[in-house]
């Protein structure tokens, strides 16, 4: 454990039985955690880690834990963000969810359909040309946002070719 966790624990009692689900239910009720997210934050806390697992178990039998919810709820909560599915990806996995369960939410997710997606890329390609940013920080920045490759060039060029017929006329 490191330095700065250690001090955090140091001198508590530790989570055990009663306090451990309290601290758990008190947890949850603020928002979705992956099991993950939640058993490092019960260890950092100062939990038993031998009484982790029964109460994980127990969590996802009430259906408290599940993190096919958690990254429904996480893709829905940040689809204004306008991140691409490889940010999602990258988000979810990093979250502790498994690769199975990341996959099938952005499958199914409304917010992450094709023409939704490219219309957000296009709003956000425009904003920053009229900001008159450089096209290749503007692609710099939207590959960071988990956008590939195709569907920038694509929205760059659909933007830049209006542009040109605009003119035209």
């Amino acid at each position: 454990m490191p330095q700065s966790r250690q001090k955090k624990t140091a001198g508590r009692e530790p989570l055990s039985g009663t306090k451990l689900r309290e601290r758990a239910f008190d947890l949850l009720s603020r928002r979705d955690h992956s099991e993950w997210e939640l058993r490092r934050k019960l260890l950092e806390k100062g939990a038993v880690a031998e009484e982790l697992p029964p109460l994980l178990k127990e969590l996802r039998s009430f259906n408290y834990l599940n993190d096919e919810r958690f990254a429904g709820n996480f893709v829905r909560y940040r689809a204004g963000k306008a991140w691409g599915r490889l940010r999602f990806r990258q988000e979810l996995l990093q979250r502790g969810v498994s690769a199975e369960v990341v996959e099938n939410v952005l499958r199914e997710a409304p917010e992450l359909q094709a023409d939704q997606l490219d219309s957000k890329l296009r709003r956000t390609v425009e904003k920053e040309l009229r900001r008159g940013k450089e096209e290749k920080k503007i692609i710099a920045s939207l590959l960071r946002k988990g956008f590939s490759v195709g569907q920038v060039r694509k929205a760059l060029e659909q933007i830049v070719s209006e542009d040109t017929l605009d003119r035209l006329e």
